[in-house]
């Protein structure tokens, strides 16, 4: 199966975050989560900028795709604006991504997954 992977989508993905690997053949992401990721790799690695790029480049590999979140700016203000939970909109992208491309979204968040629930094909909580 290939997914749209949230922030722990992808953090599970690549084996930085504990659990099983995910059981997805593939997974795509929205562009505009690669600052989360930085930000995730600033802490992890105390702003060690030689871990962070290591850890950042194996990312980018794994991640078979980025999708540009402009075209999904609309569904992104919506699901930002009308879902009644407050999240920053940068976390939503990837819900916004899943819905337009009606691949399912791949999270280890149980809030993000219920509520993407409505709004994409499927949801992977791994």
């Amino acid at each position: 199966m290939i997914a749209v992977a949230d922030l722990g989508g992808i953090l599970r993905w690549v084996g930085l975050l504990d659990g099983p690997a995910p059981l997805l053949r593939r997974v795509v992401s929205a562009d505009a989560l690669l600052g989360e990721v930085i930000e995730y790799l600033k802490v992890r690695h105390d702003s060690d900028a030689a871990a962070v790029a290591a850890d950042l480049a194996e990312i980018q590999l794994a991640v078979h795709e980025w999708y540009p979140t402009g075209p999904v700016a609309g569904r992104l203000a919506s699901l930002a604006t009308t879902t009644g939970i407050d999240l920053d909109a940068t976390l939503l992208v990837p819900v916004a991504v899943a819905g337009e491309t009606g691949l399912p979204l791949a999270t280890t968040s149980e809030e993000i997954a219920e509520l993407a629930r409505p709004h994409v094909a499927a949801v992977v909580l791994l």
